[in-house]
């Protein structure tokens, strides 16, 4: 069953641990091969149906809304891409040097 859930979620859930759990637990090839295809096919079905019921919606939508939603991704990319740098440039190593100011108080 936990292999049948874990195949089932969508791909922000960790499926790797649900996977090497099984093999460590050295669960029968046969069932869990089902259980993964199984699940698999639920999760790919439900995608489809979600797809061809929600799918021209979508497409009109995006098509009508091209332009705003661009630049709101470019703009989403650029906002990472500046926070990321400032993050790297200037947080990142003053808190490595706080930690190792620590580390020295503490030695000391």
């Amino acid at each position: 069953m936990t292999v049948f859930t874990g195949a089932t979620l969508p791909p922000p859930f960790p499926f790797t641990p649900v996977l090497v759990a099984a093999g460590v637990m050295q669960y029968p090839g046969k069932k869990f091969l089902s259980a993964l295809t199984a699940g698999r096919a639920v999760r790919f079905f439900a995608m489809a149906f979600l797809g061809r019921i929600y799918g021209q919606q979508m497409l009109s939508f995006f098509s009508r809304h091209y332009r705003p939603a661009l630049y709101v991704l470019i703009a989403l990319a650029i906002a990472a891409g500046v926070g990321t740098m400032v993050y790297y440039k200037w947080y990142r190593p003053k808190r490595q040097r706080e930690q190792a100011r620590a580390q020295q108080s503490a030695h000391q």
